[in-house]
């Protein structure tokens, strides 16, 4: 909810205090990876965001959290992979599809 409100240092520590309880938990890993992302830091959010997917490998949203941080690194290829993935976990996942059709744009 803080990342939301545009709280996002108060989000970053909140989702680091609860991965210093749980360091497995892959929600955390994907809330800290988007709030990352919104202070700029994209390797760091990379990092987060690769966590999360492999700890929620189910989650259509990691993939898509990934695949945002890895076209906004320039790795568009790589990007375009993970929102693939997204969409064979949730087709109807409308950021997913939004995100796939602004990575394949003019290729």
């Amino acid at each position: 909810m803080l990342n939301d409100l545009g709280r996002v240092p108060e989000a970053l520590k909140a989702f680091q205090q609860a991965l210093a309880v749980n360091p497995d938990y892959g929600s955390a890993y994907m809330g800290s990876g988007i709030a990352l992302l919104r202070l700029g830091r994209t390797p760091d959010a990379i990092a987060a965001l690769e966590r999360a997917v492999m700890l929620t490998p189910e989650s259509p949203d990691a993939e898509n959290g990934l695949a945002v941080a890895l076209a906004q690194a320039g790795r568009t290829q790589e990007a375009i992979e993970h929102v693939k993935r997204a969409l064979t976990l949730d087709p109807e996942n409308g950021p997913a599809r939004d995100n796939l059709a602004r990575l394949t744009r003019g290729k």
